[in-house]
């Protein structure tokens, strides 16, 4: 059942120039109606602009023989007690993107609705009328090859006593049972993962999408795809495009593409491409045949999990090449002396502290590539660039004196995507064939704990809005690689997920904030109970490599910058 519900669902009535000799015909409107529903009993589809319902061929011959379809609009009167508003009720149709106007208050090609057909509510006016005798109006049977506007038209006055000046209000049904016309000059492509299409478009206007069609058995084009058993994706209303398919590499594949109309009707198959399916590796193949020793343990079938939402401004670091991370200390050592010496007096937060909240970025590269003497599959799928991480940290401080200790956990996100690679034996047949490229994507999520100490009695006791940290512990990176079909990788039954062990060591510099305007400071600690806001850089170490054990090395060495908040 199609239900449109809307205040403005009547697209705007297009202003007559004057001499012009003709109309663009849309749904009219009306002051005193100020909206409409229609439902009929298929599965016609609505344009949400203007709410006009959208009748195929498939809808109109099940509607045929019994249904009904109901139309209330909306009045802004009570037309049970000023009936005498409703001048005429009617059905008309013209023929698509016509822009004849139709008058039916002169008799013009309207039908008129029998009044036992409708009845007055005291919100509007509900209509409800065989499909069989709103087709009626075009003199249409049956469904066969007629593309028709059909109008149920409510004429009212328009409110001012007296004045005879009558409106219209319009719900429109397009009733479409032509096929468009097939697409054509059809090139296409595949890999186990996806296939690639390019093609002429449809010659018809009122195409809505266009669908890819395939199967490893041939089939002949220019038929109707009903009834056939394909496979199909659609691609939208562009003329090149790919989709996510699974098929079987060792066979030839055969496809074709598909038009279909607003009121979804769909056209006859184009002509059918055969195409050799290539063979690409994503990044765990990459990995495994270049004779890598890691194991994976950890399978998921779900896509990529989107830790960013955590994560907000991620963008506010740049990526560098993996030997140019970040700025240099003496530039962040240059800034800091700026501020050193523009610092008023500190303000010291009252309430008590218990913790921190950081949030960090920074650049992250892992050594997988050294198994292989520094160049490997890591670095031809995924580049050189390093990886952007993000990272969220809580502590709790157990002991506070000169200084604070305590105990830190952190939670970490990076991920990288990057083009899989055509196998050996595939490369040649690609030659000349449209271009594709499968996906294949790295995620690392690392854990950690730490033991903290903060040195802050500078920024406490002194006009010296500085402290220093060091922190140490233990780390557990849970990895994961998908494939095109944004699925855990496998290799030889051997998934592309798992765990890395390791350690880090930490150290760095915080600026306290506060100093720069201590009122709203002050005002952040009474209303969030932030006692102190600083800015930090941190140089971290890390070895993720299960202590020296065999395939994937994580380690990394990492500038991080972010905002450090005291509770």
């Amino acid at each position: 059942m199609i239900d449109t519900r809307a205040t403005t669902l009547f697209a705007a009535l297009l202003m007559m120039t004057v001499g012009s000799p003709s109309w663009a015909l849309e749904a009219e409107t009306a002051d005193q109606v100020s909206g409409y529903t229609i439902s009929v009993p298929s599965n016609a589809r609505i344009d949400e602009d203007d709410g006009t319902v959208f009748v195929g061929k498939s809808d109109c011959e099940a509607m045929l023989d019994s249904s009904r379809v109901s139309v209330v609009f909306a009045t802004r009167f009570n037309p049970q007690v000023e009936s005498n508003l409703i001048d005429q009720i009617d059905i008309f149709n013209v023929g698509r993107e016509s822009r004849a106007r139709i008058n039916c208050s002169s008799g013009e090609l309207c039908l008129p609705i029998d009044p036992d057909d409708y009845n007055f509510t005291t919100s509007g006016v509900s209509i409800d009328i065989a499909f069989s005798f709103l087709l009626q109006a075009g003199e249409f049977t049956t469904c066969e090859e007629f593309d028709q506007e059909f109008f149920v038209r409510l004429s009212v006055e328009d409110g001012v006593p007296g004045s005879g000046v009558i409106e219209n209000a319009d719900a429109k049904i397009v009733v479409d049972t032509i096929r468009p016309s097939a697409p054509g000059g059809l090139a296409a492509n595949a890999t186990q993962s996806t296939i690639a299409v390019s093609f002429e478009a449809s010659a018809d206007s009122d195409v809505n999408r266009y669908f890819i069609y395939w199967s490893s058995s041939p089939f002949d084009g220019g038929q109707s795809p009903d009834g056939l058993s394909l496979e199909r994706r659609p691609i939208g209303l562009n003329t090149s495009g790919n989709v996510s398919a699974t098929v079987d590499p060792t066979k030839p594949l055969y496809i074709a593409v598909v038009a279909e109309d607003l009121a979804g009707n769909l056209s006859d198959l184009s002509g059918v491409v055969e195409a050799s399916v290539q063979k690409t590796n994503d990044f765990w193949e990459q990995y495994k045949q270049a004779g890598g020793e890691e194991d994976g343990g950890c399978s998921t079938t779900t896509g990529h999990a989107s830790p960013w939402l955590l994560l907000l401004g991620l963008g506010l670091f740049g990526v560098r090449r993996r030997r140019r991370r970040g700025p240099r200390p003496l530039a962040t050592a240059a800034l800091l002396a700026t501020v050193l010496l523009l610092a008023p007096v500190n303000a010291s937060a009252e309430s008590e502290i218990w913790g921190t909240f950081d949030i960090k970025f920074g650049g992250y590269y892992p050594a997988i590539d050294e198994e292989f003497g520094d160049s490997g599959p890591f670095g031809d799928v995924f580049g050189t660039k390093n990886l952007l991480l993000g990272e969220l940290e809580l502590a709790g401080w157990l002991w506070q004196g000169f200084g604070k200790f305590g105990i830190a956990g952190h939670i970490a996100y990076s991920r990288v995507k990057g083009g899989a690679v055509v196998s050996d034996d595939a490369a040649s047949a690609a030659e000349d064939e449209l271009e594709i490229e499968d996906t294949t994507a790295f995620t690392v999520i690392p854990l950690r704990l730490s033991a903290v100490y903060r040195f802050d009695y500078l920024a406490q006791h002194t006009q010296i809005p500085l402290s220093f940290s060091v922190k140490a512990g233990p780390d557990f990176y849970r990895w994961r690689i998908t494939n095109a079909s944004r699925t855990t990788a496998s290799f030889d039954g051997d998934p592309g997920a798992g765990w890395k062990k390791g350690w880090h060591l930490a150290g760095g510099m915080q600026l306290l904030l506060d100093v720069i305007d201590p009122s709203t400071a002050a005002a952040f600690d009474l209303t969030w109970g932030v006692n102190n806001s600083y800015f930090f850089v941190e140089f971290m170490m890390t070895k993720i490599d299960d202590f020296g054990g065999t395939g994937f090395d994580l380690s990394d060495n990492l500038w991080l910058f972010g905002l450090s908040f005291e509770f």
